[in-house]
């Protein structure tokens, strides 16, 4: 009976780990947008997705797959990528600039954000989107 309960109490514990574990990724990690051609000009359009309301929806985490998918940006200036995107919703931080996509986590509350890694020299190395919340 005690090896029961004990082997019990260890398969509890794995799938809340796992399950613990699922919900952390979709949280931060997670995008319910699909991916959609990147157009500079409706990016730009689109600036200010809290402008209008708090819970605009995944506003812009469409072209943002794209520009993380297609490493369009990669190896670009951030001169260059402020004349794609516009300017950033924050300033520049630890080698990284931000841009608001809305609220693009599988969880559709967090806010996103588009956070562009530049090295030294302000070349991008790489894209993410995470949510900020």
């Amino acid at each position: 009976m005690r090896k029961l309960a004990k082997h019990s109490l260890i398969g509890f514990a794995v799938v809340f780990s796992l399950a613990a574990a699922l919900h952390f990724w979709f949280y931060f990690y997670g995008v319910t947008a699909n991916r959609a051609n990147f157009s500079s000009e409706r990016w730009k359009s689109l600036a200010g997705v809290y402008d209008q309301s708090n819970d605009p929806g995944c506003v812009r985490g469409d072209m943002a797959v794209d520009l993380v998918e297609s490493d369009a940006l990669i190896g670009k200036q951030l001169s260059d990528v402020r004349l794609i995107l516009g300017e950033p919703a924050g300033t520049l931080t630890k080698g990284r600039v931000a841009y608001e996509l809305g609220q693009c986590s599988k969880f559709g509350w967090a806010s996103s954000q588009l956070s562009v890694h530049i090295d030294a020299a302000e070349r991008v190395v790489r894209l993410t989107i995470n949510s900020i919340e």
